[in-house]
């Protein structure tokens, strides 16, 4: 009798076992497969600054060129407008930097009004907030732009920071933040003991939520230096272009994408690769920085204590 109820057991054990192997298999191909998809593209783009013009048809595509070669597309882009790239990556680090420090301050402010004040209409706000999420960022360019031009902020410095701080996600991951994660009995006890919602913010609640500020500063980052389409809707003078946009007005007055080689600035494919891993590094070196915060940031509120 044991040995009937056995086999079927081992059977059983065995079946699940092929198709938990099978399974496994079947989703790590599909993700390698993923990975050299995308990887093929981003080291290519590593590779090409790496050849010239000729090398880039002549040379197998993942070819490596000589490392000299870097340094004469990076002259080859200082050429533009007598060295607009240093200009616009000077901007770019302005407008991200203060970008980043605003949207995250005052999204930092709103959840936490939103968690500790007793305000009305907060569900209303909520919704708002909501809705601000899932509108599509280009939509509002253009009513950005008639508002600031009503405020004569159109193509000025000042204008392309507040616009470009405009961080709905920021404030609602903050209210979740601080409405679960820190208890509100810890808030009622600070408001006891004489505390203002000031204090409370400063002392207590931006303290025990490093991750959280970690976090929103990234998402921040990220969106304020691949911003294209409010610099160039805001932004009317070359010089104060931040370099996602400045790029293009390299690109369309050059060979890179005209396709005229008789230009006098030789300025082609490599050194559109070049300028796009210009503009990846900042977030690459970030991202690997900044993972334990994201790690972290990524889970707040996910459990309430």
């Amino acid at each position: 009798m044991s040995r009937t109820s056995v086999a079927p057991k081992a059977v059983v054990k065995a079946s699940k076992k092929k198709r938990t192997t099978v399974g496994a298999i079947s989703s790590n191909a599909l993700l390698i497969f993923i990975a050299i998809v995308l990887l093929i593209p981003a080291l290519w783009m590593t590779i090409a600054p790496s050849k010239d013009r000729a090398e880039l048809v002549t040379m197998s595509p993942l070819g490596f060129g000589t490392f000299e070669s870097y340094i004469t597309r990076w002259q080859n882009l200082l050429l533009y407008d007598e060295g607009a790239m240093l200009r616009w990556i000077e901007n770019s680090i302005w407008y991200t930097s203060a970008t980043v420090i605003l949207s995250t301050t005052m999204a930092l402010l709103g959840g936490f009004a939103l968690a500790a004040i007793n305000i009305k209409f907060k569900r209303q706000i909520l919704i708002l907030i909501m809705i601000a999420m899932i509108i599509p960022t280009i939509s509002l360019v253009m009513p950005t732009f008639v508002w600031l031009n009503v405020l004569g902020l159109t193509d000025t410095e000042l204008g392309l920071i507040l616009a470009s701080s405009l961080y709905p996600f920021g404030v609602y991951l903050s209210y979740i933040h601080f409405s679960t994660v820190i208890p509100r009995e810890l808030y009622e006890a600070a408001k006891i003991d004489g505390c203002g919602y000031f204090k409370i913010f400063r002392k207590i609640a931006i303290p025990i939520s490093k991750s959280l500020v970690g976090i929103l500063a990234f998402f921040s980052f990220v969106a304020s230096w691949n911003n294209f389409f409010l610099p160039q809707v805001l932004i009317l003078s070359g010089e104060k272009h931040p370099l996602s946009s400045g790029l293009t007005l390299l690109f369309t007055n050059t060979p890179a994408f005209s396709g005229n080689s008789s230009a006098i600035l030789p300025i082609e494919r490599s050194e559109i690769a070049l300028s796009a891993i210009i503009m990846v590094i900042p977030i690459a070196v970030l991202f690997i920085v900044s993972q334990k915060f994201l790690s972290r940031g990524m889970l707040a509120g996910s459990v309430k204590s």
